[in-house]
């Protein structure tokens, strides 16, 4: 069934204004039923606003927001739907597809896009004990060094550290830094996997000796921790130094693992410190206070030395190192504070930072201007200037 442009502009607004008579919904819905070629997961994370907006309008709730859909029947009608709805918004014939590099920066009404900005990439910069720098990104490939009995390798985007001989030489510290924009995983010398998220810090000794293990960590990074009996592991996180030297000589907010994988954001921009435990156990402590959590659980460092234990939500914990923005009731600031860091913009609000809430995931291997359609169709009005994310 062909049908004009006109048409089912017309349809996709009756349908958002909750207007479409019986037959008109009919026709709505045959407009999917031609075998249109259609991919789930590609299309969700830009269309599921959208939908959101449609779903609120029924329903009589507000419009803002992005909100995960569960399927049903209807389900893959409704994902062709949100193509239309996106046509309309966009005012252009755009569908999406999972390939960056040829998808054109295509703006919606309302959002201007003076400069674009791609997503972030696998990039750190490694600084060896020798004082030695050395730039990783996804291209490279092969041993970029040696210490003592091990070689660096960087593999797969990530750095690994493969044993070939006697530990030997001299003991020191390596780091390994992430800019805005990037991220990157490294296997330390005991086995142990960091993924590192933008604009991190984690310095590490070259050998793990002494029977213990001790890393420190700036910005945030996801930890599955090897098991070595009798040879604890310790992450002593930066920030949780504040207030050290004014409260009588406090101790740094300290993770001691008991278990094995678990998230630690420690930002300086954000109002608390969190650690989230997914797997096995944990022991978070600053100072005189103490706690111990539980898989599901997280803990946030609220002003010098007060641990909060709640649930947690893990999944927006560590969608970050899946591939995805996940946010469960997240402010405007909360959602900029990461597009700032991920796409290396600066955030500047013009009328004051807007009340909208946001729950559901998106991809993060999109350009910006992708996302600000979502922001857009949510009622959040961007514009991106230079490196600058104004939001109006």
């Amino acid at each position: 069934m062909h049908m004009s442009t006109e048409r089912i502009q017309y349809l996709v607004r009756r349908y958002l204004d909750g207007l479409l008579t019986p037959e008109e919904l009919e026709e709505f819905n045959r407009l999917f039923e031609d075998g249109t070629d259609y991919r789930e997961a590609d299309w969700e994370p830009l269309f599921e606003t959208v939908m959101a907006r449609a779903d609120a309008v029924e329903a009589g709730k507000p419009r803002s927001g992005l909100l995960r859909l569960q399927g049903g029947g209807v389900r893959r009608m409704r994902w062709l739907a949100a193509a239309v709805v996106l046509f309309v918004i966009a005012g252009t014939a755009w569908l999406l597809e999972r390939s960056p590099s040829v998808r054109p920066a295509v703006a919606a009404a309302g959002v201007v896009v003076v400069h674009d900005a791609a997503p972030g990439s696998s990039k750190a910069m490694l600084t060896l004990a020798d004082g030695q720098r050395v730039a990783l990104d996804s291209t490279q490939g092969g041993v970029i060094g040696r210490q003592g009995g091990e070689e660096l390798v960087s593999r797969d985007q990530q750095l690994v550290y493969e044993q070939v001989g006697e530990v030997s030489g001299g003991y020191g510290y390596n780091v390994l830094t992430t800019p805005r924009g990037g991220q990157y995983t490294v296997v330390l010398p005991d086995g142990t996997k960091v993924w590192l998220n933008a604009d991190s810090y984690l310095r590490y000794p070259t050998t793990f000796t002494g029977g213990k293990r001790e890393v420190e960590l700036r910005g945030e990074g996801y930890f599955e921790v090897a098991a070595r009996a009798g040879e604890p592991f310790r992450v002593n996180v930066l920030r949780g130094k504040r207030g050290a030297e004014v409260a009588g000589g406090l101790e740094p907010l300290r993770v001691d693992v008991l278990g094995t994988h678990f998230n630690i954001m420690d930002y300086e921009d954000e109002p608390v410190l969190r650690t989230t435990l997914v797997e096995g156990a944990v022991r978070v402590s600053k100072g005189v206070a103490a706690v111990v959590l539980r898989p599901g659980q997280q803990a946030r460092l609220e002003g010098e030395d007060r641990l909060v234990v709640s649930e947690a939500d893990v999944e927006e914990a560590v969608a970050w190192k899946n591939g995805l923005f996940k946010f469960d009731g997240a402010g405007i600031g909360q959602v900029m504070r990461q597009l700032s860091r991920w796409y290396d913009l600066d955030v500047e609000y013009i009328h004051g930072e807007p009340k909208d809430r946001f729950q559901g995931e998106l991809y993060r291997d999109v350009r910006v201007s992708e996302l600000l359609k979502i922001l857009e169709a949510s009622g959040v009005h961007c514009a991106v200037e230079g490196k600058k994310l104004l939001v109006k």
